[in-house]
């Protein structure tokens, strides 16, 4: 069942998410707002509902937060059972306006689930552990926040690399946006980089 077009079918994101199952491993065209980017991947959002774009290691200085682009050839994955689109290519990649505003809601932990894909915020956090990844630098921030809801925020390796663990103390309170992504049953907010936490 490859396909071997070069465009792919041209879809909403939230078509898409909706029909994900019948996309995957063929290749889809989004058109989106980038609202935030780890390492050189991004995510992008329409209408309400967003999408991670998973870029590998090739730099992307061309994908920046506020642009709206149109993307070709995208291929539809699953990854830890998280949504997410694969295959990014410059070259099928393009720009349609820059300076688009990007709409941050702030939620609580147990509303996760109805915005991965998109940006949030959460104003007073308070810090429980720190769980070290076993493989690499990345690790995960396990917090409660006022309702005393569970809220994971997740440092991958790229980001550790300048945001290190011990910068957030167990007992300390923080407030941090950035995207929310599945990961299993579970979700988390990915931490782009140190400008996206402020520690009280």
């Amino acid at each position: 069942d490859y396909d071997y077009s070069k465009e792919g079918t041209p879809i909403s994101i939230a078509e898409l998410i909706l029909h994900f199952d019948d996309y995957v491993a063929k290749k889809v065209t989004v058109t989106g707002v980038i609202t935030s980017k780890v390492g050189n991947s991004v995510y992008l959002e329409q209408d309400g509902k967003g999408i991670y774009i998973y870029c590998g290691y090739v730099l992307t200085n061309e994908l920046q937060i506020g642009h709206e682009v149109t993307i070709q050839g995208l291929v539809p994955a699953v990854y830890y059972e998280s949504r997410q689109l694969s295959n990014y290519s410059e070259q099928n990649m393009q720009l349609l306006s820059t300076g688009n505003a990007v709409t941050i809601t702030t939620i609580l932990g147990n509303q996760m689930g109805d915005y991965v894909g998109r940006v949030v915020r959460f104003e007073d956090l308070l810090i429980q552990s720190i769980d070290p990844s076993q493989t690499n630098a990345a690790y995960t921030v396990v917090c409660k926040d006022g309702q005393n809801n569970t809220v994971n925020i997740r440092v991958d390796d790229y980001t550790a690399g300048f945001l290190p663990s011990h910068l957030f103390v167990v007992g300390n309170r923080i407030a941090v946006y950035g995207p929310v992504t599945q990961f299993y049953q579970t979700y988390q907010l990915m931490l782009p980089g140190s400008g996206n936490v402020e520690f009280k």
